[in-house]
């Protein structure tokens, strides 16, 4: 008993900064745990084939033409036609924005493809992609719908003008917020106006990366943690030693 005093003082000043020591390292543990939180999120999801220059051969394979893709299809590598019809592109009758592939979101009817892929819940993910037209026939203006998470967002692309040599392509951007431990990304066509016109919105080069801005910083987290644990070797210095520092 009595070394249990000299090492701790009183018996209830023992117990109280036992008690804060236990409070020090729970903080401790809580930081790390959010430093490698903030660290997984850097790591790039498993998105993959946003090119589609990735098939599983064969008839799946368009070559130098186009194959038309129906729903349940899994020919494309990574994604899944979920909806309708769509078009895989193989360079003819255009070349698409980086590679020779790219998707008419119309095959003989709309269509949708999708991909799942790993995400952190909570995180915020940038979807950049291409958007285009099929210049072949109406309607001119071209109606892409992109979901993810909860957010959906529509885009319109004004094909008039444009040619299989020169297909305008624009850049785009869609945010999500992940609400688990994975996601589901889909783009659909919802052209309007025809219903079977086999002309729709084009996309290629699809990239899925996470906002950083949404995480803490782990250089800030990594300062918490080495003054937290300084906090907690502080209190664990007997009172007289602290005194005297």
């Amino acid at each position: 008993m009595r070394r249990r005093l000299r090492l701790g003082g009183t018996r209830d000043g023992s117990q109280n900064k036992r008690m804060h020591f236990g409070g020090s390292k729970e903080c401790a543990r809580f930081l790390t745990v959010a430093w490698l939180a903030a660290m997984l999120p850097l790591a790039a999801a498993t998105f993959s084939n946003g090119s589609f220059e990735n098939n599983t051969g064969g008839a799946c394979s368009p070559t130098t033409g186009t194959i038309e893709l129906v729903a349940g299809s899994t020919c494309l590598a990574a994604w899944s036609v979920t909806f309708g019809n769509v078009d895989y592109i193989g360079g003819l009758p255009w070349t698409g924005q980086d590679g020779s592939s790219s998707i008419d979101m119309d095959g003989s009817t709309k269509g949708a493809i999708a991909q799942t892929f790993d995400t952190v819940n909570g995180q915020t993910y940038i979807v950049t992609f291409w958007l285009a037209g099929n210049p072949g026939g109406a309607p001119a203006v071209k109606s892409l719908q992109v979901g993810a998470g909860a957010s959906t967002q529509t885009y319109l692309f004004d094909s008039t003008g444009y040619s299989a040599t020169n297909m305008g392509w624009a850049q785009e951007t869609f945010n999500f917020t992940a609400n688990s431990a994975s996601s589901t990304l889909t783009f659909a066509s919802v052209d309007t106006g025809c219903e079977y016109c086999p002309w729709g919105p084009v996309i290629d080069n699809v990239s899925v990366s996470a906002e950083t801005s949404s995480a803490p910083e782990p250089a800030s987290l990594t300062m918490f943690l080495i003054a937290c644990v300084g906090l907690a070797l502080f209190r664990r210095m007997p009172a007289k030693t602290r005194r005297t520092a």
